[in-house]
Parts: structure tokens; sequence; C-alpha cells
């Protein structure tokens, strides 16, 4: 993205960032992995900032958004085998009964939430 800007030139990035507790990142990055094999790391917000300012973009704009995500939905963006299926299955099983990581599902009837947090960043080139 870089050379397709002129000084004075904005970007920005929108997306999902680690957990702040190392147990819980650490379970949905384990997550994330079995639903999606493309995944490699979610980025924390330092190091999105620390991008920013290696490359001389200064931040003008920071926001953070919490969000939910239908588990069901979200898992269908990629394509599951049945073990990766079985696979989520257990993981989910596991984190919702877990006292720490539970804290980050909600249920509603019959369908599963997860929160993530999501971090906006506007960034202009000096």
């Amino acid at each position: 993205m870089l050379r397709c800007y002129e000084p004075g030139g904005r970007i920005s990035i929108q997306d999902i960032v680690a957990y702040e507790d190392s147990k819980v990142n650490a379970y949905f990055e384990e997550l994330e992995k079995e639903i999606d094999c493309s995944h490699h790391a979610t980025l924390s917000h330092e190091f999105i900032i620390d991008l920013f300012s290696r490359h001389g973009i200064s931040g003008i704009n920071m926001m953070d958004v919490e969000i939910e995500l239908n588990f069901r939905e979200y898992i269908t963006h990629a394509q599951q085998s049945e073990t990766n299926r079985k696979r989520i299955e257990n993981l989910l099983e596991s984190g919702l009964h877990d006292p720490q990581i539970s804290a980050f599902f909600l249920i509603q009837g019959a369908d599963i939430f997860f929160k993530r947090n999501v971090f906006l960043i506007l960034g202009e080139k000096l």
C-alpha cells in the first residue's frame, strides 16, 4: 500500500486485533487456524501502530470497536473438512467450559456469538 500513495496521502487499516490476555489469545488463535488454514496470526494494537510509525505514517485517528460475531456464520467463511469441523466443535466446547474464555462467548437462544475487538487506524504519510 505504501508505494501507491504520495506524501500527504492517507492510509487506513481495519482488522480484528489480538486479545490482551495471552491465554484467551492463544485459544482464539488456535480456533482461527482451525477455521481457516490461511490464518497466520492476529496482530496487536501495538504492532499495527508501530508498523505505521516505522513507515513514516502518523496515526491521526484510531478507534476500537467491540463486535459480536455469530459463531456458526463465521466458520463458514472458509471451507471445512469433517476433521476440522470436529476439532472446531471440540475447541468451542472447551472454550465454553473455561471460565476465562467463556466470558468472550454469548449464547442467545440457539445462537452462539463471540466477541472480537476491531481496530481502525487512519494515518497520513509524512
